[in-house]
């Protein structure tokens, strides 16, 4: 028996390009099209983090505008997750994404191919180079990049999940997009996680614009001008770049009396997502967000959370670890529970960085603060759930190193007082996972 294979069919415009579209080609235009291929009861899509999941219209742009039958196959769940693991590496892995030459589409033709023999409309392909040759297309582009939808990073665990329930766990996540484990030769399911947790919650546009002109009005000194509240409003919608002129008024509304502060730090959590094609570096970035880190619980959320998105693109090293670890675990205890959230995920993104490091020496002093700051820091203080879901996963990958020093530490830190709280509030595998390599028995006696 066969498997059902679609072709969902998304505007990223959300019906804005049949406006735009005389000004931009000279015709109107139906949409700029995003695409996903539904198969196995998931939908599955390329974008900047890689290859993604979610559950049929799971994604922000809700349900299909059109949906397209591509007919049935007979290709295997394990197989098509054999195919997608492959081109994760390979030629749709997430830093090669291009909106408008390597994107969704191509994915979507390809897999349909794969699996039907049959891809997607042709004038779906089409469009992106008809619109890229045009000097407004060219423009709007930063714009559409920013509506390009995210799901779940794909851990490539279909084969054993369809033998127990008939259906692939394709897509499965630790409370937010991007959080997954993967399989490994050794025979461990979870760990290490490679793909970081995005803090991506879309900007609420028409509130933050709203609000900025109230706080505006407040700020007698540093209030900004008719043109710098367009040019604020225009990053905010995603039709100006994040230039040297516009970064200039993003930091004028950062030095606003700090309760005031909180739409540049917001924009900046944004902007950490899609710096590519940027004017500013990183290192212009870090100060802005670390100094705003001791401003009020509000602001250093949202600066944590910025922060936690930059290093999920690699710019972990443009960052002092130790220096932002030391400043964060001073935020805590806090009752605002979205700022230990953001810390958790900060470290949690930067224990990622661990499991492709070819720096030994480098390498085992991240470990080590790592593990300290959750042992003997950030553990005792965190309250919510996901914030103990998160350390643990960033412990699991820690442990995965296999380094006995770094067991040894853990053991002189007192990990069971760790693994005592979260046990009975946490995924049951993480923490047996976490136990076997600790060398922790399931009735938490010490193996050694």
């Amino acid at each position: 028996m066969g498997y059902k294979v679609e072709v969902y069919i998304y505007d990223l415009t959300q019906g804005m390009a049949r406006t735009l579209g005389p000004a931009i080609i000279g015709r109107p235009l139906d949409g700029v099209w995003h695409t996903a291929v539904v198969v196995y009861g998931k939908e599955f899509f390329f974008g900047g983090a890689g290859l993604e999941s979610c559950a049929p219209g799971g994604t922000m742009l809700g349900a299909p505008l059109r949906v397209e039958d591509v007919g049935q196959t007979e290709i295997t769940p394990e197989l098509f997750n054999e195919y997608l693991s492959n081109h994760s590496r390979d030629r749709f892995k997430g830093d090669r994404y291009d909106l408008f030459r390597h994107n969704c589409n191509n994915f979507s033709h390809e897999t349909a191919q794969f699996l039907t023999g049959r891809g997607i409309p042709q004038y779906i392909l089409d469009l992106p180079n008809e619109i890229l040759s045009t000097p407004l297309g060219q423009m709007l582009a930063p714009m559409i990049q920013q509506m390009t939808p995210s799901g779940n990073a794909i851990p490539f665990t279909m084969g054993e999940a369809i033998e127990r329930t008939g259906v692939p766990s394709v897509g499965s996540n630790f409370n937010h997009s991007g959080a997954t484990g993967r399989t490994s030769g050794t025979g461990r399911k979870n760990f290490p996680v490679g793909s970081p947790i995005l803090l991506d919650n879309p900007l609420n546009v028409d509130k933050m614009i709203i609000k900025l002109e109230q706080l505006n009005a407040t700020e007698t000194e540093k209030a900004l001008s008719e043109n710098e509240l367009k040019v604020f409003a225009g990053l905010a919608k995603g039709i100006v770049r994040l230039s040297k002129d516009s970064f200039a008024v993003v930091l004028k509304v950062a030095s606003w009396k700090e309760e005031n502060r909180f739409p540049a730090l917001d924009l900046l959590r944004h902007k950490c997502l899609h710096l590519s094609g940027s004017e500013i570096s990183v290192e212009e970035l870090v100060p802005v967000l670390v100094s705003n880190m001791a401003a009020g619980d509000t602001n250093a959320m949202l600066a944590v959370a910025a922060l936690s998105n930059l290093i999920s693109k690699q710019h972990h090293k443009s960052v002092d670890a130790i220096d932002a670890l030391e400043k964060m675990s001073e935020l805590l205890p806090s009752e605002h529970k979205k700022l230990e959230i953001s810390i958790s995920t900060f470290i949690h993104n930067l224990s990622i960085h661990l499991t492709a490091s070819t720096d030994g020496l480098e390498s085992l002093e991240l470990h080590i603060l790592i593990l300290s700051t959750i042992l003997t820091t950030l553990h005792p203080l965190v309250k919510q759930v996901e914030s103990e879901e998160r350390l643990l996963v960033t412990l699991g990958n820690i442990l995965h190193s296999k380094q006995q020093e770094i067991i040894d530490l853990a053991h002189s830190m007192d990990v069971h007082q760790f693994i005592l709280k979260v046990e009975p509030r946490v995924k049951g595998e993480l923490v047996k996972e976490v136990k076997t390599m600790l060398n922790i028995s399931m009735d938490g006696i010490d193996l050694e």
